[in-house]
């Protein structure tokens, strides 16, 4: 079940080029802004390089989170593309540099602003499945 918080975005991957693939995300949403994380996975034989390993990556759009994950710090507005991460893939020697998978999985989340108007991402927001009371939509649950 696929459940809309009202911000979208796509994923753009296809590119590789010297072993290292090229990502951006797009808010494909009509008018939200969104905050955007990914996180890549490989097989155990296989690692991912970044330009610069530290908390900044060389584009420093992106920065690591302590989770994992691989955020990008501008806000994305709607119809725009984050700036390239590149994750470079090193491949053991001997290996068919043909026969093996890096997956990209995308967030986001819609920026949320306080009183004073400075925006944050909750990403640990929580929603429930369809109930009958809400007219067929989700509603956000209480944390």
């Amino acid at each position: 079940m696929t459940v809309s918080l009202g911000a979208q975005t796509t994923i753009h991957e296809d590119q590789v080029t010297d072993m290292t693939k090229h990502i951006s995300v797009r808010n494909t949403s009509d008018s939200n802004e969104c905050f955007v994380r990914v996180k890549i996975f490989c097989g155990g034989e296989f690692s991912i390089g970044y330009p610069k390993e530290s908390d900044v990556i060389a584009n420093e759009d992106w920065y690591f989170g302590d989770d994992g994950y691989i955020y990008y710090k501008p806000i994305l507005k709607s119809g725009e593309l984050t700036s390239v991460l590149d994750a470079k893939i090193f491949v053991p020697e001997g290996f068919d540099r043909e026969d093996f998978n890096v997956v990209v999985i995308q967030e986001c989340t819609p920026v949320v602003y306080d009183a004073s108007g400075n925006a944050s991402a909750d990403w640990n927001a929580v929603y429930t499945e369809y109930q009958e009371n809400s007219g067929g939509q989700g509603e956000e649950a209480e944390e």
